[in-house]
């Protein structure tokens, strides 16, 4: 018996997803509105650089969230 690791690692990033979900919805509710105005440059790249460093291995969609 071992453990499947690539479902163990796609329910990590599901698990993830729907918590980050969460709290940006709650985030939007908060401020009524989400621009980039909300956000200092300090908090932008640090956003950028979790996008950039948490992922496992390169892929297009996250270069391109990187970009947006």
């Amino acid at each position: 018996m071992t453990i499947p690791v690539n479902k163990v690692k796609v329910m990590a990033f599901t698990f993830g997803a729907i918590v980050a979900a969460l709290a940006g919805t709650i985030f939007a509710a908060q401020q009524s509105s989400v621009f980039s105005t909300n956000f200092s440059a300090q908090t932008l790249i640090l956003i950028y650089a979790c996008l950039v460093l948490g992922a496992p291995a390169p892929s297009p969609e996250r270069c391109l969230a990187a970009w947006l």
